[in-house]
């Protein structure tokens, strides 16, 4: 009596990859460290999106069967990974900011640029000069030039509106884009960037208002994955960022947070009790900060320690995150580029 054999189907093969990389968290070093999962001569099958089956090429059509009107794809020795996931961007802008590379390498900081109306304000006021149709066709360029270097997914962010109306367009902007773009799109409301020029003197009434208007407008509309804000001298107090984090809990967007960039202030620690999904920059982060990132998951999200190593190089003011303490630490790390106007 012949065996009966049992098919996995799929409706997409790559086959014959020089080396598969599966990611797989088999073969840690360490809880923060996990081995890529390489299979030489690799092959991966989908169905409807998903991975159904991994293994060699020679063992593929002994298990897989492709569907009628399905697509095999012959890698021709190359690598074959996961899409990339860029977790920190800022992708919806306007202007142009290439001065502030100059007034740098003449020694004027972050700070003081955006003291003298350049900075972050700079791209506020393009950005919200420029139509919705300039907009959304700057974030296609953005995304395209991602995806020729493997980014399957962007965390995107607002910030550069910073009025309601403003920081709800780019949302939507994000929408219209995403809805039809091949890299996936998450978007973040970051309204808590840097104050308005129409608050400068009430910064107390703005995080009101974004507390009281905004968070709940973006969750309404389902615009926003996540709510974040900039914890810095300058821009927020770590109470300020409290505030607009629980705000965004309470309607259903996770907390992540800019911290610990320029200075120390203790935003670390904050986003890690409120179980934030990530805090980013740590370029100053506190030896209690690693140790709150470090801490064992139990039952508790922990965040990922996002590293932005492109804009402390751009800015040149200072060292670089302490990756490796870290990681040593049991931090998760990740990188991610900061793209943005004026800084990566």
């Amino acid at each position: 009596m012949s065996e009966t054999r049992t098919w996995i189907e799929a409706d997409l093969i790559v086959r014959d990859a020089g080396e598969l990389l599966t990611c797989a968290r088999t073969g840690a070093t360490s809880g923060a460290r996990s081995a890529l999962g390489v299979i030489p001569g690799g092959a991966v099958a989908a169905r409807e999106g998903r991975v159904v089956w991994v293994g060699p090429t020679s063992a593929l059509k002994e298990e897989v069967r492709l569907a009628r009107g399905g697509q095999e794809v012959d890698a021709e020795g190359r690598v074959v990974m996961p899409g990339l996931v860029e977790c920190h961007a800022h992708v919806a802008f306007a202007g142009d900011r290439s001065d502030e590379f100059q007034l740098r390498v003449s020694g004027a900081s972050y700070q003081e640029i955006g003291a003298a109306g350049g900075g972050i304000m700079s791209t506020v006021h393009a950005t919200c000069d420029a139509s919705d149709e300039v907009l959304r066709a700057l974030t296609r360029k953005r995304l395209d030039y991602f995806l020729r270097f493997g980014v399957t997914t962007v965390e995107a962010k607002s910030g550069y509106g910073l009025l309601q109306d403003q920081e709800i367009r780019i949302l939507e902007v994000y929408r219209d884009v995403a809805a039809t773009h091949t890299v996936d799109v998450i978007p973040t409301l970051l309204a808590a960037h840097v104050l308005p020029v129409e608050y400068l003197d009430r910064p107390d009434e703005y995080i009101k208002m974004v507390i009281k208007k905004m968070i709940p407008a973006a969750a309404k509309h389902h615009l926003a994955r996540f709510c974040d804000a900039f914890c810095e001298q300058g821009a927020f107090t770590v109470e300020q960022c409290r505030r607009v984090l629980e705000a965004g809990l309470e309607h259903g967007l996770l907390p992540k947070l800019h911290a610990d960039q320029l200075s120390y202030l203790g935003g670390t620690e904050m986003a890690a009790a409120l179980g934030a999904v990530s805090v980013d920059h740590l370029d100053h982060v506190s030896e209690a900060g690693i140790v709150a990132l470090a801490a064992p998951d139990e039952g508790n999200r922990v965040p990922v320690a996002v590293l932005l190593p492109g804009a402390t190089f751009f800015l040149g003011e200072g060292g670089y995150a302490p990756a490796r303490r870290l990681l040593e630490a049991g931090a998760r790390v990740a990188l991610s580029t900061d793209l943005n106007p004026g800084s990566s």
